[in-house]
């Protein structure tokens, strides 16, 4: 009787394992554009995304790259390549789609209303969430 309790509770051990690895969080962060070299305003957020990756399942999305995005413990790095605004938006439409059945069920959009739209639309249509980020201060400093 010792043996089989023993055997019935290994196995509901890696069954719990393999259930919180299946399950585990995944966010998809969208950025307007990366360039290591420079130490602006987006570098901070290349250092939490790394550091949030040791929890999480990431996928750092990039509209405009100056290289290739290098982030350690990040699984997924996809730059964008269009320019065009229809050829973009599609290309969102069929990325952000892509990743929403690959179980990325929260998007996170920093500062890019296009992928803010597009993402929205995906995560109503399949759902999941979008969040956006946009800093009123920016507006003042627009060409107007």
């Amino acid at each position: 009787m010792k043996i089989l309790i023993s055997l019935l509770y290994d196995f509901m051990e890696g069954c719990n394992k393999l259930k919180s690895d299946f399950w585990m969080k995944k966010l998809c962060y969208i950025i307007p554009e990366y360039d290591p070299l420079v130490s602006g305003h987006y570098y901070h957020i290349y250092e939490l995304l790394e550091k949030v990756a040791e929890k999480l399942d990431i996928c750092f999305v990039v509209e405009k790259a100056g290289g290739r995005p290098q982030l350690r413990g990040v699984k997924r790095v996809l730059t964008l390549r269009y320019r065009f605004l229809p050829l973009r938006v599609l290309e969102r439409l069929v990325v952000y789609t892509y990743l929403r059945f690959l179980g990325y069920g929260t998007f996170y959009v920093h500062y890019s209303q296009s992928s803010a739209l597009v993402a929205s639309l995906v995560t109503r249509l399949t759902g999941g969430k979008t969040l956006y980020w946009n800093c009123g201060v920016m507006k003042a400093f627009m060409p107007r």
